[in-house]
């Protein structure tokens, strides 16, 4: 990993007080040339109204733009807006809302969340209250659910591994360790391999619910791992966390080792 990297903000719920704020989104056709994000962000820009949030997907030939806008400082209208993008060559339809609350605008245009180019439903889920369900069930249950743990975040590492390997065949390693960034752009965590059979992994979400522990916790996460692995490189691994953060690690550090 190199640099800072950018926070990356899903387009769910905003507020700004005393803000005026509205949700604009469009589906478009394909043009033969680029340019629809730039335009509609043009017109925008010619009308003073800023973007606080944006997500642009695709879907075959077409294109999906949906935005939380600020309008507080423009002297157009919501609705005057709305007309100028209808007008556009692109535009199939628009849909918009205002805010119901002042300075809360919340997505009301968009479902499901998707991933994977759409081949997977995804669920949106704070990291403690994820992280904090499998360190209570541990409470409540004992060691053994970290059996459950581990078996669930296998069933995982295979389903996403194999998403990826029937659009990308390639090296073993190589494809190793885009898993590993596709881990990081879902905001599980920081993962790197960092040797044959070593993976670290900074600010990973499974030690969040846990306070102090004397032994690794990351039970999940090893079972993602184990799925992964297996998928790609073919056979059993097994996992082992010989570092954890919540052990009072630096970070989280694995060992695959084939079966």
């Amino acid at each position: 990993m190199v640099g800072a990297l950018f926070p990356k903000e899903v387009t769910g719920i905003l507020y700004r007080r005393g803000r005026a704020l509205a949700q604009v989104s469009i589906e478009a056709r394909l043009l033969p040339e680029p340019g629809i994000l730039a335009r509609t962000a043009s017109i925008m820009a010619e009308m003073n109204i800023r973007i606080l949030s944006l997500t642009f997907t695709s879907r075959g030939d077409r294109r999906y733009i949906t935005a939380f806008i600020d309008l507080t400082e423009s002297k157009c209208t919501l609705e005057e807006l709305v007309d100028m993008l209808r007008r556009q060559e692109y535009t199939v339809r628009v849909m918009y809302s205002p805010a119901d609350l002042p300075g809360l605008i919340v997505d009301r245009h968009c479902f499901p969340l998707e991933t994977l180019g759409g081949e997977m439903r995804a669920l949106l889920i704070p990291v403690k209250v994820f992280s904090g369900i499998f360190a209570d069930l541990k409470e409540r249950y004992g060691r053994a659910m970290w059996a459950v743990a581990y078996h669930q975040g296998r069933l995982l590492g295979e389903l996403v591994a194999r998403h990826v390997l029937k659009k990308l065949p390639g090296p073993p390693s190589k494809l190793m360790r885009e898993l590993a960034r596709l881990y990081s752009a879902y905001g599980w965590g920081r993962m790197e391999v960092v040797g044959k059979g070593r993976v670290v992994i900074r600010d990973n979400f499974e030690v969040e619910g846990y306070a102090r522990s004397e032994e690794p916790v990351c039970h999940f996460t090893r079972g993602i791992l184990s799925g992964g692995a297996s998928a790609i490189r073919g056979g059993e691994f097994e996992v082992e966390e010989v570092s954890c953060k919540a052990m009072g690690g630096e970070y989280c550090e694995f060992v695959l080792r084939r079966r």
